[in-house]
């Protein structure tokens, strides 16, 4: 699954380069009279114009005495180093000008512009969660158990489909910065059919994660600064650069909102979604110029620092993954500018970085990083001090005074608030469930939690804010880009019981707030079964749900729990049919429990059952009709805070579950209702870095009260029907029967008694990354009724796990041992867990 994905996204990376090669030949013709008609977002008029501007606020300067410009090149982590730069140019009394900078030199320079010093850069860039920046993750209470567990259940999730009124928008949109010609061909020329397709090629994901934490890191530090405006009105003027995909240009940022010119010009092809604006699809800067000094020249620019932050030229050697690939490929699109720019500067400070690559965000790497920038501009101190004193000695008092607000640090005032890409009613709906209202307070961590509120409603492509005005108070306008709304997950596990395992979901308005939604869900194994969901999710009122469900159970090999010669284990053969219909209520909170509750219907149809007792094993449980009916009201109660879904470091679970099956019908059934009660529970506790305890238990009681009026018979009849016996045995929940625990020293299932009780303990040491060593311990005990569970039969098993949790999922084998087989076995699974 790596390799294709490594595979897939460098063919499009390679496409992107031939198509912007090929592409910029044949605009090249018509760059003259097009560009400035048709590339809305870059007019050469208007930008010529701002030149101008800049060029006479830098005349003033020079009145007095040469004008300094500061250039930041692009180069991921590595542009940390521009802070340690920066701090030796101001230990100096260096006076800085303009800052021009592209990717990471953009945002480093975008806060230097804004008022932020060395100390507050550092800090900023040394607390950040680079890892929640660049992946887009939540923090795990945003994530909904349903989420995490379709996610860990499904190598492949695909959302497709956009609303039509929705898409409908978006087209309407694009096409006012089309050609006449191409908007004249595009009015009525859509069928059903070609905008159903359109609608699902333009839904597909178009970058790895859409940037939105990223861009809100960059909103709550620009407050003050966020609407469009001149960028030469900034503390220090900031000139950045973007690609644009759609003219193939350099886009230059002289004016506009601050923080969209930041997030574009390090918006990473593949890795981040681009920023779509006025007509352009921008990416990273410098996949057109890297490097800005010519620019800065232009600009006025007398004396220009420039830093730089290319690795050695790679060789044959050097180019082996798709970090590798990517990172040439956009070093490759601004060669010529590079290579004009290189040597350019009058100052140039170089930082040696060879080790360090675009994603080095590690803390380590940080503290490393931002040192280097410091030591290279220390070692360029002859030429920074012969700037000084060519410009004389004064004090650096240039810069405005007002500075722009940190959310981060200073809780703000809104009194306005406003939901971009919603309805009326949507955001009406969505103000209530995030407890937003005019004339409060709010931070970064307040927002940060109401982004991760709306996102965990799935229904969005990304969520940002902004905070509109130059003062208190501001006005919060909240981004919400609408995203698909259906989904497709592909999963897949190889493993030495069933072989194969194949899991197919396709979900209709799944990734929808509210409405209707419809889930159909396959597994494909030696026990398929099918289901069909429709759910409809109200504003104020608990999910209503609607289930169908069949499904066949090949039990080949059942442990019975007993044994006539003391060592080996008598075994049963048989196979069920179940097919059952579901009706109940979900998404209902009490404190932090989940609750749902309803009534189900189970048709079973049992096949021939074979066993070595000559059915005397498994006379517990009554087997009086092959093809039998029962009603079941439920009421189940979980709560789940795993970190992660596989390999958890921390959290728990636990759950209670009661049912009453209060009907039966079959031929032949002698039915007595009974009831269900079980409670387990899982609970992860660190201890360390790289060892966790996880104890967890499970327990399940059958409990009919004919059984308890006939409790003082010598052979009384059994009273729960067969297909609700309690199993236990292998690695997962649930494999042969819902009710199914494992147990690790038995492979398959094991039929136990009525009343089954079990705990286990695994004593797992993290090797690496993500290697795992478990070992395991289990204990069960069964018995028919609680008076003689001291007379229950006791169930020990052990065994060792080796695991690497991989992007296909964890691929494990475990040895194991249990006192009912007595013998060795083992157990090998490649692929997710469902």
């Amino acid at each position: 699954m790596k390799k294709c994905c490594e595979i897939f996204l460098t063919g499009v990376l390679l496409s992107l380069l031939y198509s912007a090669e090929a592409g910029a030949q044949s605009a090249s013709s018509e760059a003259g009279a097009q560009s400035e008609i048709y590339s809305y977002g870059i007019n050469h008029r208007i930008d010529s114009a701002k030149v101008v501007a800049v060029r006479a606020r830098m005349d003033s300067i020079r009145s007095t005495r040469p004008v300094v410009a500061l250039v930041l090149s692009g180069g991921g982590a590595k542009g940390v180093a521009h802070i340690g730069a920066i701090r030796r140019i101001e230990e100096l009394g260096i006076p800085v000008d303009m800052v021009l900078g592209t990717s990471m030199g953009g945002l480093i320079g975008g806060m230097y512009s804004l008022g932020y010093g060395p100390d507050d850069m550092e800090k900023l860039v040394s607390e950040a969660d680079w890892s929640y920046l660049i992946t887009d993750k939540q923090p795990r209470k945003y994530i909904s158990l349903n989420e995490m567990t379709y996610k860990g259940q499904h190598q492949i999730c695909i959302p497709f489909y956009y609303e039509k009124d929705y898409y409908r928008q978006r087209q309407e949109y694009a096409y006012q910065f089309s050609s006449p010609s191409r908007k004249h061909l595009s009015i009525g020329a859509e069928d059903e059919k070609s905008l159903i397709k359109d609608n699902f090629m333009a839904s597909l994901p178009e970058s790895y994660v859409p940037g939105q934490n990223v861009m809100n890191l960059i909103n709550s530090i620009t407050v003050g600064y966020s609407d469009e405006m001149d960028f030469l009105d900034l503390p220090t003027p900031l000139f950045c650069t973007s690609s644009d995909m759609v003219s193939l240009q350099a886009k230059r940022w002289y004016s506009g909102e601050l923080p969209l010119a930041l997030r574009s010009t390090m918006s990473i092809p593949i890795l981040y979604s681009p920023v779509r604006t006025e007509g352009m699809v921008l990416v990273d800067g410098g996949m057109r110029d890297n490097y800005p000094v010519a620019l800065a020249r232009e600009l006025g620019a007398d004396i220009v620092i420039g830093v730089e932050l290319s690795n050695a030229k790679k060789e044959y050697s050097d180019v082996n993954n798709l970090a590798d690939i990517l990172s040439q490929g956009v070093d490759m699109l601004g060669a010529d500018s590079f290579i004009a720019n290189e040597n350019a500067a009058d100052v140039k400070i170089k930082p040696y970085l060879p080790e360090y690559g675009m994603l080095s965000f590690d803390d380590a790497s940080i503290e490393v990083i931002l040192e280097r920038g410091y030591e290279a501009a220390v070692k360029a101190d002859s030429a920074l001090i012969a700037v000084r004193d060519l410009l004389g000695r004064r004090e650096v008092a240039e810069r405005q005074s007002r500075k722009a607000v940190n959310i981060a640090e200073h809780s703000v005032r809104i009194n306005e608030i406003e939901i971009v890409g919603l309805t009326d009613k949507e955001s009406r709906w969505l103000l209530d469930h995030v407890g937003l209202i005019p004339g409060g307070l709010v931070n970064k961590e307040k927002m940060d939690h109401i982004v991760g509120k709306i996102v965990s409603y799935q229904s969005f492509d990304s969520v940002t804010y902004s905070l509109s005005g130059e003062s208190e108070p501001y006005k919060l306008v909240l981004h919400c880009v609408k995203g698909p709304v259906h989904q497709i997950g592909l999963g897949a596990r190889f493993d030495t019981e069933e072989i194969f395992v194949g899991n197919l979901n396709l979900g209709l308005n799944a990734r929808k707030m509210q409405g209707s939604r419809f889930n159909l869900n396959a597994k494909v194994s030696a026990n398929p079964s099918l289901s069909l969901l429709y759910s409809y999710d109200s504003p104020k009122s608990p999910t209503i749900n609607a289930e169908f469900k069949a499904a066949f159970s090949d039990i080949g090999r059942m442990n019975l729990g007993t044994s006539t010669d003391g060592i080996n284990p008598e075994r049963s053969t048989t196979s069920i049919w179940k097919v059952a219909a579901d009706v109940y209520v979900s998404n209902i909170k009490w404190k932090r429990v989940g609750l749902r509750g309803g009534l189900r219907n189970e048709f079973f149809s049992l096949g021939n059952i074979t066993d070595s007792l000559d059915r005397r094993g498994i006379a517990r449980y009554d087997i009086s009709s092959r093809n039998s009916d029962f009603f079941t009201i439920y009421l189940d109660a979980s709560d789940q805070t795993y970190d992660r879904y596989y390999y958890p470091t921390r959290g728990y679970f636990v759950g209670l579950y009661y049912g009453w099956t209060f009907a039966g019908f079959g031929k032949g059934l002698d039915f007595n209702n009974f009831h269900t009660l079980a409670m387990n529970g899982r609970f992860i506790v660190p201890c360390g870095d790289f060892f966790t305890f996880i104890p967890s238990y499970n327990f399940r009681w059958l409990l009919s009260p004919e059984a308890f009026r006939r409790r003082k018979e010598e052979n009384p009849a059994p009273t729960v029907p067969y297909p609700f016996m309690n199993m236990m045995g292998g690695s997962l929940f649930g494999r042969y029967m819902d009710q199914q625990v494992p147990f690790i020293g038995l492979n398959y299932a094991t039929q136990l008694d009525n009343i089954m009780m079990m705990v286990r303990t695994d004593f797992q040491f993290r090797i690496g990354k993500n290697h795992y060593v478990t070992g395991m311990l289990n204990y069960a005990r069964d018995c028919h009724r609680f008076a003689t569970f001291g007379q229950g039969r006791d169930y020990i098993g052990g065994g060792v796990e080796y695991a690497y949790n991989s992007i296909v999922g964890p691929l494990s084998v475990n040895l194991h041992w249990s006192n009912l087989t007595r013998l060795p076995g083992i157990y090998i699974s490649m692929g997710y867990i469902f």
